[in-house]
């Protein structure tokens, strides 16, 4: 397994290793979760090693900025595109929330270790990355479509919309009242 060269490697060069296995089958990035890597882990400076999928990483990810420590990502499986993220996703009190933390100082994938991922997890990994493409975009949209309160913008809003310069606000005059519609990336 890739976590055990990787202790051996770190061991042979001369570093000290503490290796913190989570229990289970089903790992979730929960309170539990949580709480055993931190009741496990150094106190002094340190660096996590996550080594694993995405609930790992997460994992990893907050108990170091929590901790204020650095960390390292070593994937396991394709699975997703958020290695490099500042987010978490995390399962406080039974409902996922994002968390922001920070990106790993660096991310080593073993290649053999991806490839021999189950055939699932690689599909989702192409899933997750194609999906990025039209996401963003969509967010977009649906910020230019929609007000916040779920209303659909108006045509003639979308005309004097396309007539601001970039950022600009605009007020719209419809039978909805005074609303501030904005250019997309603006709030």
């Amino acid at each position: 397994m890739l976590g055990e060269r990787v202790e051996a490697a770190l061991r042979d060069a001369g570093l000290s290793v503490q290796t913190i296995v989570l229990p289970g089958d089903d790992i979730v990035a929960d309170e539990a979760s949580l709480v055993h890597v931190l009741m496990r882990a150094a106190v002094a400076d340190t660096c996590y090693l996550a080594v694993g999928s995405g609930t790992i990483t997460d994992i990893a990810r907050f108990a170091s900025h929590r901790t204020r420590n650095r960390f390292i990502s070593l994937p396991t499986a394709p699975s997703m595109d958020g290695y490099a993220t500042t987010n978490n996703t995390l399962t406080l009190g039974g409902f996922k929330l994002s968390t922001t933390a920070h990106s790993p100082e660096a991310i080593f994938c073993d290649i053999e270790t991806l490839a021999a991922a189950p055939r699932p997890m690689i599909a989702a990994g192409l899933g997750d990355t194609l999906a990025k493409f039209t996401s963003v975009n969509d967010l977009r949209l649906g910020r230019l479509l929609w007000t916040s309160d779920g209303m659909m913008r108006s045509a003639s809003a979308w005309r004097r919309w396309r007539k601001q310069p970039s950022g600009a606000p605009m007020r719209s005059r419809g039978g909805c009242g005074r609303r501030r519609l904005s250019h997309p990336g603006v709030d």
